[in-house]
């Protein structure tokens, strides 16, 4: 009996430190930066969105939905992870049922659709009368762009999860082996490949890097965190250079390489924006900003979004001008409108970000979310759900708020 009352009493004591330390602890509270703040601090800063109320008024309406084959109940993998294509006044996309969709984006009607053997989960490319695209069953597929009738069909080694490159008579597709095929445009008959850079390759986390031309050098980065500069005649490495930090979880380099001048833009799983100089290779400075999205260039910024929030920075010295943060796990790469920027979560929301000020100027409800990059073509802004839907919005921005005057 006096053990036990001994060892409540112990229990109460430990109890009582815990609560009183626990009652003294406070979090820091965020702070809100502002852009000349951040300019001069190297660390990346959080942002409240209710900091600043913006005049600026924007709706966002829905205009139509349609809605595509969609997996089966049991399927373990009920996501959608392509990105429509607009071209012509169409929009091109597959889905994981394995179905490829031409729609028109006048009437939202469906043109015509082809049953591709696997899941479809990367953006298509349309080029010359041809649109092209891979599926996870290691298949590469040119269809007629008005009939969907099938060109022809042509295996590589193992799924494909990147955007195909189209230039001159060569299509050329990378694979989540690491390696990069060359396709006849014509016949689709394989040209060359190149060899896995690393046998021991890593794990992407949301798709595969899609190849970039620039300069007569196939860019190309990798799950093992490379970026790759290719020959484009024969497939020969020119430089590669070691960007994801091989100790995190992740580190693949997952983003679309982007050219500003001679410099080329690439983000890293473990949240890493990376500059490098396209003729040597060399790393021209790193911030902590990104993710597995592709950066975009909108006037004279950039726009990475990564680790739950959004950012604007300087493309020269990579300064933050502004950070936002969503708190969303998963967030798609940035999409340029008038003076905002959108991306879509994982958790079924649809942001529109002042492109200046980066507070938050809309936010919409979208039913499954969406794992695909959304698309803004003048007014219009697309996206494929993870429901299975095409939603179409119309973005209208009306006259700002006037604020009341104070006595």
């Amino acid at each position: 009996m006096m053990r036990f009352f001994v060892a409540a009493i112990a229990v109460v004591v430990i109890f009582s430190i815990c609560s009183d330390a626990s009652a003294r602890y406070r979090p820091p509270p965020k702070r809100h930066f502002l852009s000349h703040e951040s300019l001069r601090r190297p660390e990346q800063y959080r942002r409240l969105s209710s900091y600043i109320k913006s005049d600026r008024r924007i709706e966002l309406s829905r205009r139509k939905v349609v809605s595509l084959k969609k997996s089966s109940f049991w399927n373990s993998r009920p996501y959608q992870f392509s990105t429509p294509l607009l071209s012509d006044g169409k929009i091109f996309v597959g889905v994981d049922a394995g179905y490829f969709y031409s729609i028109d984006t006048k009437l939202k009607n469906k043109i015509w659709s082809y049953k591709a053997d696997g899941a479809i989960q990367a953006e298509a490319t349309v080029s010359g009368g041809d649109v092209f695209f891979g599926d996870c069953k290691a298949n590469v597929y040119a269809l007629d762009v008005e009939t969907g009738a099938e060109r022809w069909k042509s295996k590589v080694d193992t799924s494909v999860l990147a955007q195909p490159l189209v230039t001159g008579d060569r299509v050329y597709i990378a694979t989540m082996s690491g390696r990069l095929f060359a396709l006849d445009r014509g016949s689709g008959v394989e040209l060359w490949h190149t060899e896995a850079f690393d046998d021991d390759f890593g794990f992407s986390v949301r798709r595969a890097a899609a190849p970039v031309l620039r300069d007569g050098l196939i860019y190309l980065g990798s799950s093992s965190g490379l970026l790759i500069a290719y020959r484009e005649s024969d497939g020969r490495i020119v430089w590669t250079r070691q960007l994801g930090d091989r100790r995190s979880q992740v580190f693949d380099v997952d983003s679309r390489p982007l050219f500003v001048g001679d410099k080329v833009y690439v983000t890293t799983a473990d949240n890493s924006l990376f500059c490098i100089d396209t003729v040597t290779g060399r790393i021209d400075w790193d911030a902590n900003a990104g993710g597995s999205s592709d950066p975009i260039l909108y006037g004279e910024r950039m726009y990475v979004s990564g680790g739950g929030g959004v950012a604007a920075l300087d493309p020269i010295e990579g300064n933050f001008i502004w950070q936002q943060d969503l708190e969303e796990a998963g967030l798609s790469s940035p999409a340029a409108g008038k003076d905002y920027v959108a991306v879509a979560s994982t958790k079924q929301r649809l942001y529109l970000i002042d492109s200046d000020t980066g507070d938050i100027l809309f936010q919409r409800y979208i039913r499954g979310g969406s794992y695909g990059d959304l698309v803004v073509a003048d007014d219009m802004l697309y996206i494929l759900s993870n429901s299975g839907r095409i939603f179409t919005f119309e973005v209208k921005e009306h006259s700002p708020r006037k604020r009341s005057k104070k006595s």
